[in-house]
């Protein structure tokens, strides 16, 4: 009997890791042939804001990483803060998210996020002096928590 039990114990415990096992996310790398910082100018990041909604197009944030996709968002929040989002097929659908903030004060700041929730990599912008910024390579994984729902 106690042969029996353990028997059972031990193939719950292995039916349990399995089951976990196969919900974790696997993910990838979208970026690993990019380099880990770009240098980005405010006309760049003036001519994303530009872009219209349904617009097919390019961000060339390097003379090797161009990010094409179709903007499927450009909008006015409030009446300081824009927001565009471009999808691209290239990248396995990943979002570049920029927003424009004018600051009470008369300046213009930009956010911007390059994501996918599968991809392992991505970049996020960094703000370097008044008027340059930086694409800087992340981990999603300590940026992004995975949820599950059952």
């Amino acid at each position: 009997m106690k042969s029996i039990l353990s028997a059972l114990l031990v193939m719950c415990c292995m039916s349990m890791v399995s089951s976990a096992q196969a919900q974790a996310t696997q993910r990838h790398k979208l970026f690993d042939q990019q380099p880990d910082q770009i240098s980005m100018n405010i006309q760049t990041l003036e001519q994303v804001m530009n872009a219209r909604e349904g617009q097919q197009t390019t961000v060339q944030f390097s003379p090797a990483f161009a990010f094409t996709g179709t903007v499927i968002s450009n909008e006015q929040k409030y009446h300081n803060l824009q927001t565009v989002l471009i999808k691209s097929p290239m990248f396995d659908q990943a979002l570049f998210s920029l927003s424009r903030i004018n600051t009470e004060d008369g300046l213009v700041q930009y956010s911007g996020r390059i994501l996918h929730a599968q991809a392992e990599d991505g970049y996020m912008l960094k703000k370097t002096n008044q008027q340059d910024y930086r694409l800087t390579k992340i981990n999603t994984v300590s940026v992004l928590e995975e949820c599950s729902f059952q």
